[in-house]
């Protein structure tokens, strides 16, 4: 089983945060679970989910999905993807609107 460290980093050196938020930028999908990208990266998905909670590069949708799984996206998606007003009455109330 991979080990989280501190700093993200797993066992092959490349960043476990850089290979989410690439799994996420490449999707067709702005929202995505922590067990798709944990799966899509072939990585231990208590991990991924860690990452996702803990960094301020990855944003937490409101609303979970059908399944009542959290959906996450990047920070710089969800501010290039996301309607302004949407942003705005998230703002307002401390959350993201998805």
């Amino acid at each position: 089983m991979m080990e989280l460290k501190v700093s993200g980093k797993d066992s092959v050196g490349r960043g476990l945060e850089e290979q989410i938020a690439a799994a996420i930028s490449a999707s067709s999908y702005r929202w995505r679970t922590a067990p798709a990208i944990a799966k899509e990266i072939k990585a231990d998905a208590k991990n991924v989910s860690e990452v996702l909670r803990s960094s301020t590069s990855f944003v937490r949708a409101k609303k979970p999905n059908e399944k009542g799984q959290a959906l996450y996206t990047t920070f710089d998606r969800y501010r290039k993807e996301t309607p302004f007003v949407e942003r705005l009455l998230g703002a307002a109330a401390n959350t993201v609107i998805q």
